[in-house]
């Protein structure tokens, strides 16, 4: 009687590998982004995304906030974009995520770090150009 009212599940045709992924969708404030040039010689960009979760409130009650850092590269056309943004700035970002295998030397355990690799940028507001004080 419930299979009915499940939702039709159809069948993804293709290759296993094809069919798998792992997806991120974050919303939050850049720091200030990075342009660096990669060993192909082409620029990417990093940009430090802060996003926000509530947590239990404070002793005294007060709602509180974690923040959590992610590391967002970008590639392309996306990063000529990310040249003319500043820190603050409010983005929403979907992106592929992976896990990268990195050892500092050969003596030095591997650790697998988050890869998140950006496939579309918003700009949901700019922050404000700084005032020149002089």
């Amino acid at each position: 009687m419930l299979r009915n009212l499940l939702p039709k599940i159809q069948p993804v045709v293709g290759t296993r590998a094809a069919s798998t992924f792992a997806k991120i969708t974050l919303c939050g404030n850049i720091a200030e982004p990075e342009i660096k040039t990669g060993k192909n010689g082409k620029d990417y960009a990093r940009l430090p995304l802060a996003t926000s979760v509530s947590v239990a409130p404070a002793e005294d009650g007060q709602p509180q906030e974690e923040t959590n850092w992610h590391t967002v590269f970008a590639f392309g056309e996306q990063v000529e974009r990310i040249r003319n943004l500043r820190k603050g700035s409010l983005l929403y970002v979907e992106a592929d995520y992976s896990l990268q295998k990195y050892q500092q030397d050969e003596n030095s355990p591997i650790y697998k770090l988050p890869s998140i690799r950006a496939r579309s940028i918003k700009v949901l507001k700019r922050s404000a150009p700084k005032e020149n004080i002089e």
